[in-house]
């Protein structure tokens, strides 16, 4: 149909692309591989689950060497990711990796970040979306962020646990120290930081993050794109509304969270407007 069409053309165009531009060895050799795996992934999708396959079309996938990505972030726009951090991962972890970043922009993270503290929401949001995709049967890597005492927690609920004093055990909060959170993307003022990720300067070449140490892409914008964050509501409520795709197809956690979108008691464009104003 469309939609395989469309992954077969999607997948065709970033190899040849990446291909193209890559040279033989180093950086752009791990760029184009990862772009070339992470695309028949994202593919395979559509007939795994086709929602997020679909959602995950909007999004371009970007390979990025920079010290100031140890793993993955998005934008609203893209997905950007470290390739030496991407060969590390079993297939069924690259899949997972890729629904989480989806979803992070399907949930609308940033928006419902509002005044918390962003390394504390972006734990907290991993948790959140790391708890539901496991439950919905796909694989997460083991050094995910995610804390079992908390398991139906929303990101909201997960925050306050957090913030509070005690509210973790010392080895909870060692979670958030040692385990992998994707990039938060800030304002354009603010430089992203990667909670339990590798701290910006690391020598790369020994670990999963790879040779990245002061390396600056300038492919990674390195901060948050409001205009392509401010389309995922409406994204969401069209693909839902599609034959095959609907929120039912989503395991019941997600359609908890996905439903006000779709059918909300408020107009999700007034909602959208009280999170910016």
């Amino acid at each position: 149909g469309a939609a395989m069409r469309a992954v077969t053309d999607a997948a065709t165009d970033a190899v040849t692309d990446a291909v193209a531009g890559a040279g033989s060895t180093g950086d752009d050799a791990a760029k184009a591989e990862g772009l070339r795996i992470w695309t028949i992934d994202r593919g395979l999708l559509v007939f795994r689950q086709p929602l997020l396959a679909t959602l995950a079309l909007h999004l371009e996938l970007v390979p990025v060497v920079d010290e100031r990505l140890p793993t993955a972030a998005t934008d609203g726009r893209a997905i950007y990711f470290n390739p030496y951090f991407l060969r590390c991962l079993s297939a069924d972890e690259r899949v997972f990796l890729l629904a989480h970043e989806v979803w992070h922009n399907a949930l609308l993270h940033t928006q419902r970040c509002l005044a918390r503290e962003p390394d504390r929401w972006n734990l907290a949001t991993d948790h959140e979306i790391n708890v539901l995709l496991a439950d919905s049967g796909l694989t997460m890597p083991s050094s995910a962020v995610v804390y079992p005492r908390h398991r139906g927690c929303s990101a909201e609920e997960m925050y306050a646990v957090i913030e509070r004093p005690n509210g973790l055990t010392p080895d909870e909060r060692a979670i958030g120290r040692h385990r992998r959170a994707d990039v938060h993307l800030g304002p354009s003022s603010a430089p992203p930081s990667a909670d339990g990720g590798a701290p910006a300067g690391q020598t790369g070449d020994a670990t999963d993050y790879g040779p990245i140490a002061g390396k600056r892409d300038p492919n990674f914008p390195g901060h948050d794109d409001p205009t392509a964050r401010a389309s995922w509501p409406s994204r969401v409520v069209r693909v839902a509304g599609q034959p095959g795709y609907g929120v039912g197809a989503l395991p019941g956690a997600l359609q908890r969270l996905v439903q006000p979108l779709v059918a909300p008691t408020v107009p999700w464009q007034v909602i959208l407007r009280d999170f910016v104003c």
